[in-house]
């Protein structure tokens, strides 16, 4: 279970404030440990998680076996969690950060294809047609001609172009 409780006036707040695990056991002639979860405990740890200067959280450990008590291993162990666990957060954080990214750049991509294929290039080939149609048009004179299949090169150079940067939007979404 994950519990989110105020942390002011406990172990787990120490943690934090601190920086560094906090442990408390029951001795014999105490009664047992009350947490703030309501659970009763012989023994109880808090460990923070640390990612370079920021606190992420405080992991827990508890037991409940009477006369057993956490040890320096037990803390060190858990510290050792705790590293692994506070970098799995981060790894967490940036895969879904970088997922969100992608999202946003497929969808520019998206954009840019759709405004390439159905705007760029349907007029790219209107002009190259209207261009090819005119120049079969036998009373142009030769300077018609001329600009005729320059508009008309330069719409199949541009046509090249735009197939070249979908190709590339293509490739930059695998």
């Amino acid at each position: 279970k994950v519990f989110h409780l105020p942390v002011e006036n406990s172990l787990a707040g120490r943690a934090i404030k601190q920086r560094k695990p906090q442990r408390t056991n029951r001795r014999l002639d105490e009664d047992p440990i009350k947490l703030k979860t309501g659970y009763i405990a012989e023994g109880v740890i808090y460990v923070p998680l640390t990612l370079g200067e920021m606190q992420v959280g405080v992991i827990s450990a508890v037991h409940h076996e009477p006369g057993k008590a956490f040890t320096d291993l037990n803390e060190r162990i858990m510290v050792g969690i705790a590293e692994l666990t506070a970098i799995s957060i981060q790894n967490a954080r940036l895969f879904q950060s970088t997922r969100q990214d992608l999202t946003r750049r497929s969808k520019v991509v998206s954009a840019l294809q759709y405004a390439l294929t159905q705007d760029f290039k349907r007029q790219l080939h209107s002009v190259v047609g209207y261009s090819t149609l005119l120049r079969n048009d036998d009373s142009l004179r030769e300077e018609t001609v001329e600009m005729l299949d320059n508009i008309a090169y330069a719409g199949e150079n541009m046509l090249e172009m735009i197939e070249r940067l979908l190709n590339m939007a293509r490739l930059s979404l695998e």
